[in-house]
């Protein structure tokens, strides 16, 4: 980007969903979860710690679900039969100490940016994401 210009909305949303990302799993691996992929973040996300259909999350993840399910098995975090897939214990735990990172890494930004200003910034997303 040539200096000087302005950011588009959309390349800041990018860059602080990837800076994130980048701390969970710098966090996560820091407590022993050192081989969950990067692609797998939206697998985390939506899986549902009942199980869930593949059909499902195929049309919420980014990636080819087949692919996804095969390599979070392989590592021992998810197990499937036929079109159903669910966490294993490990998984379990990972998604556990996942969501307290994120809660830490939101309690930093709003640290940084100031409690009021962070509040806004999470409305705001609330009120985008809406459908």
């Amino acid at each position: 980007m040539p200096r000087g210009e302005t950011l588009k909305v959309g390349s800041l949303l990018f860059d602080a969903r990837r800076a994130m990302l980048e701390e969970l799993l710098e966090r996560l691996a820091l407590a022993g979860f050192t081989d969950i992929p990067l692609a797998a973040s939206g697998l985390f996300r939506h899986l549902d710690l009942d199980g869930s259909l593949k059909s499902d999350l195929a049309v919420l993840v980014e990636g080819d679900i087949e692919s996804l399910v095969a390599q979070l098995d392989d590592l021992g975090y998810a197990r499937s039969e036929g079109d159903r897939v669910q966490f294993t214990e490990r998984g379990r735990e990972a998604v556990e100490t996942g969501q307290k990172a994120l809660a830490e890494i939101e309690e930093t930004w709003a640290e940084r940016v100031g409690r009021e200003r962070f509040d806004t910034f999470r409305a705001v997303l609330e009120d985008l994401t809406a459908r």
